[in-house]
């Protein structure tokens, strides 16, 4: 919920008259005298040995009441400075105005460099494919965002994919201030559904989500309200959204889904603005399946350079999606983990005997920063937001010639994932990947990450063969704005 500012003084009119009374008080009982010693003296600052009085009798002469202002010119005065501030008071209210006739314009973007190096065992090639180094512009967005008309604001987001086509991506415009439902949004923008998928790809911990990312819906058509409590340590979502992937749908039998997310903060250190802080989170999805099919292909290697694999599950009907999420950020130490479990339902899913399929996925990680920073917490949507280093970095010579140094931000991080696409008779395989990651933020727009990943597969879609395993380093140079 948004306060609005009631009316009255501002802060500088209070100030003012703050002022004026104790002129006032001043110029009607004159200067204060000195108490007489009491045996207990505050502590002598610098100098005050040679300023100090022994009696009344030591003090310097006091102004006569002939020296300060008559009370004419004070009211005079008074009524002048009243008169100024009603006047700055009457142009910040116009500006104001002015602002609120037409829609505000801030411009933002991304850019992702991104480069991998892979090595894949025998069996890790036959399984999955073969992965080949590289290096690519993992994404390059521009999108336009503001505020119009005191209660709306949009977003206008597009990017450049790597094959050089424009992909939509959050597009939208929202209504603010409603009862009851607090905000509306209508366009196409991502569900509200897991943790590590809600918080920007700009603040993630490690270069790409978990293992079983794709098992979180991503952006869709749709209608979504959301608020958040006046204490603002609880936050709701629910919308309608169709499970097309793309931005015009027409179809007489329209997928659809239902989507909620609810979190709550236990606790949150109000003194160190979030340094401390528990969040719980639960999330619900309703889906029908788009075209009848399920999940389709998935990079299992936590590169965006790696193979795709086809895990497309057919013959499903519709699917219902529960997530549960837990952090807890402890100054420079963050604990995130998130469980999500898929109850497809279907005849004679992926060809098999069976009308049910529930795969399910999990992630656990730890960050730790360095130089003591803590991940910051957006507690209107219930996501982690934008590091800001102590110190920004800088190498440079001052006027003295001597180099000095700003280390900006290094923050350290491992996490576990693992995915298990098995499920009675049916086999897609299952996955265990370990990530160890190292961050360093020259500024709170600037960073450099480095990830090793160790992804191990069983291929119960193999029977007879081994579990393989594919080791990846990656690397990522990354401005946002």
């Amino acid at each position: 919920m948004h306060a609005r500012n009631g009316g009255g003084l501002s802060a500088v009119s209070a100030l003012g008259i703050v002022f004026l009374g104790v002129a006032v008080a001043a110029a009607q009982y004159g200067p204060p005298t000195r108490l007489p010693e009491t045996g207990y003296a505050s502590p002598a600052g610098p100098g005050d040995s040679a300023s100090s009085y022994d009696s009344p009798a030591d003090a310097p002469p006091v102004a006569s009441q002939a020296s300060y202002l008559s009370g004419d010119d004070l009211a005079s005065r008074v009524a002048e400075l009243e008169a100024s501030l009603k006047k700055m008071k009457a142009a910040e209210t116009a500006a104001k105005k002015k602002a609120s006739e037409k829609p505000t314009v801030i411009i933002g973007g991304r850019l992702l460099v991104d480069a991998a190096a892979f090595s894949q065992d025998a069996q890790n090639k036959i399984d999955l494919g073969n992965d080949e180094n590289g290096v690519m512009i993992r994404r390059a967005w521009l999108d336009a965002r503001g505020t119009a008309f005191e209660v709306f604001d949009y977003k206008w987001q597009w990017a450049m994919e790597s094959d050089g086509h424009i992909k939509a991506r959050d597009n939208y415009i929202s209504v603010n201030e409603l009862p009851l439902l607090g905000h509306v949004r209508v366009g196409y923008f991502k569900e509200p559904f897991g943790l590590e998928r809600l918080t920007s790809s700009n603040y993630l911990t490690f270069m790409e989500r978990s293992v079983g990312e794709f098992f979180t819906p991503d952006r869709h058509l749709g209608v979504m309200a959301f608020d958040w409590a006046d204490d603002q340590n609880a936050t709701w979502a629910f919308g309608g959204f169709t499970t097309s992937p793309d931005m015009k749908v027409q179809d007489d039998h329209l997928s659809t889904s239902m989507t909620m997310r609810g979190t709550w903060l236990p606790w949150y250190d109000e003194a160190t603005e979030g340094r401390g802080l528990l969040h719980t989170g639960v999330a619900y999805s309703y889906r029908d399946a788009w075209e009848h099919e399920y999940f389709g292909e998935i990079r299992t290697a936590e590169s965006y350079l790696g193979a795709k694999y086809d895990a497309t599950v057919t013959n499903v009907d519709y699917v219902n999606l529960l997530g549960a999420e837990l952090a807890w950020v402890y100054g420079p130490l963050s604990l995130q983990s998130e469980y999500m479990v898929s109850l497809a339902r279907g005849d004679q899913i992926d060809g098999s005997a069976t009308d049910e399929y529930n795969p399910r996925t999990f992630y656990v990680y730890a960050s730790y920063f360095l130089t003591g920073e803590n991940r910051p917490y957006e507690r209107d949507m219930g996501v982690f937001g934008r590091v800001k280093p102590f110190e920004n970095f800088f190498h440079v010579r001052d006027a003295d010639g001597y180099v000095q140094t700003g280390k900006g931000a290094w923050e350290v991080g491992y996490r576990w994932s693992w995915l298990d696409l098995n499920d009675g008779p049916v086999e897609k395989g299952a996955w265990s990947n370990h990530t160890i990651g190292l961050n360093w933020y020259l500024t709170a727009y600037i960073r450099l990450m480095f990830n090793y990943v160790h992804s191990t597969v069983s291929p119960d879609f193999h029977p007879g063969h081994p579990d393989s395993s594919v080791d990846v380093v990656e690397m990522r140079t990354q401005i946002n704005f």
